[in-house]
């Protein structure tokens, strides 16, 4: 109520400046001159205490972007309330703001009438508060002396901000909650077509998210996915790569038609030929469409390069020109490509299979061995797999 004693101490020091104009006045005109004082003071106190001044009034803000306008004139400083962006403030207001994304967003009070202070915070109460970030001037505009952040929002994580004062300022407020451009294949809805049996392509994940409901790639921590989609148009064995990504990737391949309901087909970290970039190898069936997710591990961003490619199954034989005569297995395959063959002596869900000869380098179509390794001379079946 500070304030609206003294706009009535001032608006009766200039009647009693006019005092001989007043002795004049009839009775109506003295009420009418009262009622007036009186209705500005029952204005003046409305507009004291702005409704979100107390820590626990905070006004919700919805959505992504979010914009809302207010004011922090009459607004005060609670006990223990901290010093928002390092200044001692005085008049500070409240929001608070659920994050619908994991990714990065930004706040500013563009627009404000006053140099402003803008802070966020996680916590439920004021002694709980947990600074998550803070500004006093824009540094992309610093002369008007409003001010923007950006942070790292957790997905169903509310946030609590204050817009305050430098040194007690006040004054209109201007407060918005933006997102950057983000890549056109961030969602899952919007994941981009991949065409052909044969494929590079590049795009990014800066500034990409994690929608409600993905599941974390290869189990990877990370908020930078991005889509596509790819549908087989014969059979064969796929392999999937993001050899030249310039980041830690992890990659993933599904089925499914809503990112809360996939089903995962295969997924990689570290490529199995060394370094920080992901591949992996599938049997595709003609006609299937697989979604395909790239991630950066703990978040990182930058430039994707991603390769597709399906290869004909490699057919492995065995031959023994009579019985008792050497046991003879040949490979078919891709010239140029790296082959594990695996055996094992039980087929079926009991069956394990043990790799018997690894990194098998096809010069030509065809690779031959004699008397291959072989754990039970009596019953033993092979398989051929692609390294990717």
């Amino acid at each position: 109520m500070g304030n609206t004693g003294e706009s009535c101490v001032a608006l009766f020091l200039s009647i009693q400046k006019h005092m001989r104009r007043i002795f004049k006045l009839r009775s109506s005109e003295m009420a009418s001159l009262f009622a007036a004082a009186i209705w500005s003071a029952s204005h003046l106190s409305v507009m004291a205490q702005p409704a979100n001044d107390a820590f626990a009034n905070a006004i919700t803000l919805s959505g992504l972007p979010a914009q809302t306008f207010g004011s922090n004139v009459g607004a005060t400083k609670q006990a223990g309330e901290p010093n928002h962006a390092g200044n001692t403030g005085g008049r500070s207001v409240w929001w608070r703001w659920t994050s619908p994304v994991s990714g990065k967003v930004f706040m500013d009070t563009s627009g404000s009438g006053f140099d402003t202070l803008l802070a966020v915070y996680g916590g439920d109460s004021i002694a709980s508060l947990i600074a998550v970030a803070s500004n006093d001037d824009d540094q992309l505009i610093p002369e008007i002396e409003t001010s923007r952040i950006w942070f790292e929002a957790a997905l169903g994580t509310t946030y609590r901000i204050a817009v305050d004062g430098y040194s007690g300022g006040s004054g209109p407020i201007q407060f918005h909650v933006t997102e950057p451009s983000r890549p056109i294949n961030d969602n899952f809805a919007q994941r981009l077509l991949l065409s052909g049996t044969n494929i590079q392509t590049s795009g990014t994940n800066v500034d990409a998210t994690r929608e409600a409901g993905e599941p974390a790639h290869d189990g990877q921590p990370g908020s930078r996915s991005v889509w596509w989609r790819w549908v087989t148009p014969s059979n064969g064995i796929v392999e999937v790569t993001t050899v030249a990504t310039d980041f830690d990737t992890a990659l993933a391949v599904y089925e499914g038609n809503s990112v809360n309901a996939l089903t995962l087909v295969v997924s990689n970290d570290q490529s199995p030929l060394g370094g920080n970039t992901s591949a992996v190898t599938f049997e595709a069936v003609a006609g299937h469409e697989y979604a395909i997710a790239v991630e950066g591990v703990f978040s990182e961003e930058g430039t994707i390069n991603l390769t597709l490619e399906l290869l004909p199954r490699p057919n492995l034989s065995i031959q023994r020109d009579s019985a008792g005569a050497p046991l003879r297995l040949c490979l078919n395959g891709v010239a140029d490509r790296s082959y594990l063959i695996e055996s094992t002596s039980t087929l079926g869900n009991q069956g394990v299979w043990s790799p018997v000869l690894t990194n098998l380098n096809l010069v030509g179509n065809t690779w031959c061995v004699t008397n291959p390794p072989s754990t039970n001379p009596l019953r033993q079946f092979y398989r051929a797999v692609l390294i990717p």
